[in-house]
């Protein structure tokens, strides 16, 4: 003590000089809490969208192989086309021609692929475009050109900007099953 009995803000060490203030311990400090609190959201949010799968699949409909082809109904593109809404999560069947293989990872595929066949037999060619995802189950891969019939669940529509930058809505589903049926001549 100092000045008689006001007491010092620096406490005194043993040879009467005063000593600095003992510092406050790091979790004490505001600061660190204005640093940490934010940090740990953004980290949860991170391993959460890992874990999560970020962009995933949405709950599809589960049923065995056989059953699952034969609840498929075959619906024309334009019944799809103009009302995505009503058609959502119904599940679907649809033979075309693969315009565009895009993948994703080693398993997953998105395809472009033409649904409305138009001409003859010998002179076939397909117009109409569905968005579709596919996980394989197998190795075997899915071309451009193949002709193929796939099993799935409609999810609404799927937009993508073309070369030339306009907006294009195409329907969209998730294939369960694809077999390639041909190639197109």
């Amino acid at each position: 003590m100092t000045n008689g009995n006001m007491p010092n803000a620096f406490p005194e060490n043993n040879s009467g000089v005063p000593t600095a203030k003992p510092k406050k311990k790091i979790y004490k400090r505001v600061w660190f809490w204005l640093l940490i609190i934010p940090a740990a959201l953004i980290l949860i949010f991170i391993i959460s969208g890992i874990i999560g799968g970020g962009d995933s699949t949405p709950k599809l409909i589960d049923l065995p192989e056989g059953e699952y082809r034969a609840q498929c109904q075959s619906y024309t593109y334009d019944e799809v086309a103009r009302n995505p809404d009503s058609y959502s999560g119904k599940l679907a069947k649809f033979t075309g021609e693969v315009v565009q293989v895009i993948r994703k990872s080693d398993k997953e595929l998105q395809l472009r692929v033409n649904v409305t066949k138009k001409g003859s037999d010998e002179f076939a060619y397909y117009t109409d475009t569905v968005f579709v995802i596919y996980t394989k189950k197998d190795s075997s891969n899915i071309l451009e050109d193949d002709i193929i019939t796939l099993y799935g669940e409609l999810k609404g529509e799927q937009s993508y900007e073309s070369i030339f930058g306009e907006k294009i809505t195409i329907p969209k589903i998730y294939a369960k099953f694809i077999d390639v049926v041909g190639k197109s001549s």
